[in-house]
């Protein structure tokens, strides 16, 4: 499906989860110069760069799995239910 990562989704991410964790702490005013100032910090460090990154794969592969998905909806009795999902 050609799922790509662009540094742009990457910074995105990062300030949206810093502008959450400041909210938690009541901080809901944060510039966005305070935030592209973390960000930078944060992207210092390569592994931050490939964690973010890994997550923004992951949620963009999700959406993609769950787009083409079909789901068969099944009513079952519990034994039923328990054999199908824990038979080998």
């Amino acid at each position: 499906h050609d799922t790509k990562v662009t540094f742009d989704e990457i910074k995105e991410n990062a300030s949206a989860k810093i502008r959450q964790q400041m909210a938690q702490f009541g901080m809901m005013e944060v510039s966005d110069e305070q935030v592209e100032s973390i960000v930078a910090r944060v992207f210092s460090k390569e592994e931050e760069v490939r964690r973010v990154s890994d997550e923004v794969m992951q949620a963009k592969m999700l959406q993609t799995f769950l787009s083409h998905a079909v789901a068969a909806e099944q009513t079952v009795g519990y034994p039923d239910f328990v054999k199908i999902t824990f038979s080998e």
